[in-house]
């Protein structure tokens, strides 16, 4: 739950006059972002900012929260009953929320937790500003990075499409792409500021970047910018929707610096659970066209996200499902057991299924992903890639770090031992390695140069 930033940058030191703030963070990299902002924020206006701990006093706490599904709803509300325990104990300490939840709940929460004050509008920072009565403007261009290798930018926010599961739209509006001047701004001022070898490209759907904009942007137009500045190494784009034709994402993979890496959500693979969904009802050729880019891109390496349990889906559409997984071999997969949220057309829906038939169809899935997973990262043993070198264990006694076959937090860790005498100098270093040994959540391997 805490939020540590880049301890670099952060100012830890309670031993001064400033206000001090600290800032708990909920949510996915797209909260991330935003909470890298709040700090950078806090920073230009003059508060020492202190990471969160239960046993600290602080003059400001300041709260990002996730609205998107009720287990992050539920993580809210725990951290509001810890939260009034550590006002209690703490007084003077102003408790503030914004974010997703707050927007959906603002006045149930007012009501519960009168000792907090809940921020209610969309954008959190110009919420801050009207909060401490402050003029400082951000535009939205900087932020503090929390890790020192890679850093999440946000190209858009908002979402057009209309899931009928999803509280997106109605949580963040429209889409509304970032001003492509203003992206390559951000990222030449966190490079000139940190180490980053690598930006990880975020939205609600990265894919439909600049058909908002004048002048025909697109995220191809974002890469291939973001390609020219000489120091960053690596991008990656998260979150792409596969309404796009299949040229669009060889366009995307053929952009110098973009890795071989897709990452494309493609809920199921009924026609009926698709439309009932509001989804592209895709074709099988749509997929094989997606795998077949491995040709071109060997290294290629495409994750995708299902939902199981949706209302109305059988047994034999489950079952398809799992098919599918054996017929594409999709090297990542993700899945989600579909939770009914609040003022979606799919709450409505009839034919629900139980908990316990949900949580049986996850667990085959993740069993049946965990096996193809294992099956095509083993027949990488013996090959060489680039890893990103991200960190030093000296517990281990090696390096974890990444190829550009993984994205942070959600893919499988690469571990590589070393017997280096100063092996932290590496860190932020990328170095080709040889792959030793594999299975579906860990690649372990040895450095073929220094």
């Amino acid at each position: 739950m805490e939020y540590k930033a880049n301890q670099s940058s952060s100012k830890n030191n309670l031993r001064t006059n400033k206000l001090t703030a600290s800032l708990i963070n909920l949510g996915c990299p797209k909260n991330q972002v935003l909470a890298e902002k709040i700090i950078y924020w806090l920073e230009q206006n003059d508060f020492s900012y202190v990471s969160f701990s239960e046993l600290m006093p602080y003059n400001f706490v300041i709260v990002n929260t996730c609205g998107y599904l009720k287990t992050a709803r539920m993580e809210t509300d725990l951290l509001l009953e810890k939260l009034q325990t550590y006002h209690q104990r703490n007084p003077q300490a102003n408790i503030i929320f914004l974010g997703c939840d707050v927007t959906l709940r603002a006045d149930s929460l007012e009501a519960k937790y009168p000792e907090f004050t809940f921020l209610r509008e969309k954008d959190s920072l110009a919420a801050l500003n009207h909060y401490f009565k402050l003029t400082h403007k951000t535009n939205g261009i900087y932020q503090t990075i929390s890790d020192e290798q890679y850093a999440y930018i946000q190209i858009a926010e908002g979402c057009d499409h209309q899931c009928s599961y999803c509280l997106i739209p109605t949580i963040k509006g429209k889409y509304s792409s970032f001003p492509l001047e203003g992206i390559l701004q951000q990222v030449n001022n966190i490079i000139q500021r940190f180490s980053i070898k690598e930006v990880i490209l975020i939205a609600q759907d990265t894919s439909s970047y600049g058909k908002d904009l004048q002048g025909h942007q697109s995220l191809i137009d974002v890469a291939k910018n973001l390609s020219e500045l000489k120091d960053l190494k690596w991008i990656r784009c998260l979150y792409l929707y596969p309404t796009s034709r299949p040229d669009f994402f060889r366009e995307l993979l053929s952009v110098p610096k973009v890795v071989p890496y897709l990452d494309l959500p493609l809920q199921h693979v009924s026609k009926k659970i698709l439309h009932a969904m509001n989804r592209p009802v895709l074709t099988d050729h749509f997929i094989e066209k997606i795998m077949a880019l491995k040709k071109d891109f060997p290294s290629l390496a495409v994750r995708t996200t299902f939902i199981v349990g949706f209302p109305g889906e059988t047994e034999e559409e489950f079952q398809n499902l799992l098919k599918s997984l054996e017929t594409y071999q999709f090297d990542r997969a993700g899945f989600f057991a579909y939770s009914a949220e609040p003022h979606t057309k799919a709450q409505q829906l009839e034919s629900s299924i139980s908990e316990e038939v949900k949580e049986n169809r996850l667990k085959m899935a993740y069993e049946t992903q965990r096996m193809i997973s294992e099956k095509i990262n083993q027949k990488w043993i013996h090959q060489t890639l680039p890893v990103l070198i991200e960190k030093y264990d000296p517990i281990r006694k090696g390096f974890t770090g990444r190829t550009t076959r993984e994205a942070p937090e959600i893919d499988n860790s690469v571990f590589i031992p070393t017997t280096l005498a100063n092996p932290r100098k590496l860190c932020g270093q990328l170095v080709p390695m040889l792959i030793e040994e594999a299975d579906a959540y860990r690649i372990k391997g040895r450095l073929l140069s220094l």
